[in-house]
């Protein structure tokens, strides 16, 4: 009897921690960090405050959570996601919304999944005043890459930032300062789900700026196979997805990538349902083109011969 109770002890004992490290692993699988440095620009104090995220476990294709920061002693000035682990973004944080409520909210998509450690974000803040302001990261979850697409809690985060002018940096954070190139190349997708947009159809889009990060997209619906005609009220900015104006499908759909750089990256979306040649502006506009050049090299053949049988 006594050893079949030992017996059962040590097989408890061996469940009950196995329980218990299973439980600690999943709970500190996920976990977000902060780094952050102080500079001054225009003899304004900034802080970068960025943000990582590291998963060595399961691989997540999701994360999202919130920004919270002293409103007292900071002001959140710029968003910048270069080289962020985030291929998608479902909710920039939106830099307005989270002055007035001292709280900016993220969420991207990953996908494929991703497992290591990486950078999410860099948020950079304008001191408002000497002293210390705080810095969190609350309210994270990461959606795991299975076929489930469980979600665990990521633990708070917090940093506390000192700020004075004799340890402010005197170089400048920004990011965008020596940043030459252009967002990368991407391809839109243009299709229609019954869920979405009433059955209409939408693009699709979505790219990365490995430096300073996507400021924005706009969008622009033409007949005509260059967007270079287009002056740049026509330029709408918008979000992805968004509902596609001519639900016919037969104009050209141009995508502007723009970095906060300024640097812009255009992409143009074919016409799935081409109108018919003889309705085509295109067809017009190629052959203004080629009449314009035919009278030029007739009128250049013409001066040539004058000039030859006169000599």
């Amino acid at each position: 009897m006594n050893k079949k109770f030992q017996q059962f002890s040590f097989v408890t004992i061996l469940l009950l921690v196995g329980v218990s490290f299973v439980g600690a692993v999943q709970a500190q699988a996920a976990s977000f960090s902060i780094s952050d440095e102080i500079t001054k620009v225009d003899s304004v104090q900034q802080v970068s405050v960025t943000i990582h995220f590291n998963e060595e476990r399961m691989p997540v294709n999701a994360i999202e959570g919130d920004i919270a920061f002293s409103s007292e002693s900071l002001r959140l000035i710029g968003i910048y996601d270069g080289n962020s682990i985030i291929n998608f973004w479902i909710e920039r944080p939106d830099i307005s919304i989270a002055n007035t409520e001292s709280i900016a909210h993220f969420a991207g998509i990953i996908p494929g999944g991703y497992r290591g450690e990486g950078k999410i974000l860099t948020a950079v803040f304008e001191a408002v005043q000497d002293g210390s302001g705080e810095v969190q990261v609350v309210n994270g979850k990461a959606f795991l890459n299975n076929a489930s697409g469980n979600s665990v809690p990521i633990p708070d985060v917090r940093e506390t930032i000192f700020i004075s002018s004799a340890t402010a940096n005197s170089d400048s954070i920004s990011e965008s300062t020596s940043d030459v190139e252009r967002p990368e190349t991407f391809v839109p997708l243009v299709a229609t789900e019954p869920s979405m947009f009433g059955g209409k159809w939408f693009i699709a889009f979505s790219t990365q700026d490995k430096n300073s990060g996507v400021s924005h997209y706009e969008i622009f619906e033409s007949k005509l196979m260059t967007y270079r005609l287009a002056g740049a009220s026509r330029w709408k900015q918008v979000t992805s997805p968004q509902v596609v104006s001519n639900q016919q499908l037969s104009d050209f759909i141009y995508v502007r990538a723009v970095d906060y750089a300024g640097n812009v990256r255009v992409v143009r979306v074919s016409p799935i349902n081409p109108l018919p040649w003889f309705r085509n502006p295109n067809v017009g506009l190629l052959l203004a083109v080629c009449g314009v050049g035919t009278l030029l090299i007739l009128g250049v053949v013409k001066r040539v011969k004058k000039r030859f049988y006169v000599q």
